[in-house]
């Protein structure tokens, strides 16, 4: 049952993340850039430290490149989404970059010849219609005047996949 705690509430701090990361762009940062730099500077802290901590006696060098690749596909995603939260509103930013699961989907199609399911595409199909409709407001449909952002974010949404499928 404990399960069902952690479900609930990793909407919650997740949805929280977005609000702390604008927070940081408006009045902590001085512009995106920065901010994906402390970002870095601290996932790069953060790798030291497991690898301290757990010291690996050998490393595959193929899960050293997945894992180089997972760093990159993050970063890019950060730099993608950081620049777009400086601009537009957390609200408009956050529905669009929800598109990550269609890229998810397509890339277990393309890459990993998986078809999905009927129930895997149902469940797919009400999970894409209900960020929809809970997102959807005049802010949003505001937001999507602005075409190179948009392109932005479904480009970040694209990053956040590929270090999805990565993880596959």
């Amino acid at each position: 049952m404990t399960w069902l705690y952690f479900a609930l509430l990793a909407p919650l701090f997740w949805s929280l993340s977005n609000i702390v990361d604008k927070f940081a762009i408006d009045n902590i940062a001085s512009n995106w850039i920065s901010f994906i730099f402390l970002l870095s500077i601290g996932n790069i802290f953060f790798a030291a430290a497991i690898y301290a901590y757990f010291r690996p006696a050998n490393l595959d060098l193929y899960m050293v490149a997945i894992n180089i690749c997972s760093g990159l596909a993050i970063f890019l995603q950060y730099f993608a989404y950081g620049y777009s939260l400086e601009n537009m509103d957390v609200s408009v930013v956050i529905p669009i970059h929800q598109s990550e699961p269609i890229f998810v989907l397509a890339a277990s199609v393309l890459i990993f010849h998986t078809i999905p399911t009927s129930w895997q595409m149902t469940g797919f199909a009400l999970i894409v219609v209900g960020i929809l409709i809970l997102c959807m407001s005049r802010q949003t449909i505001r937001g999507l005047g602005y075409p190179r952002h948009v392109v932005v974010l479904l480009i970040s949404a694209f990053f956040w996949s590929c270090l999805n499928c990565n993880f596959r």
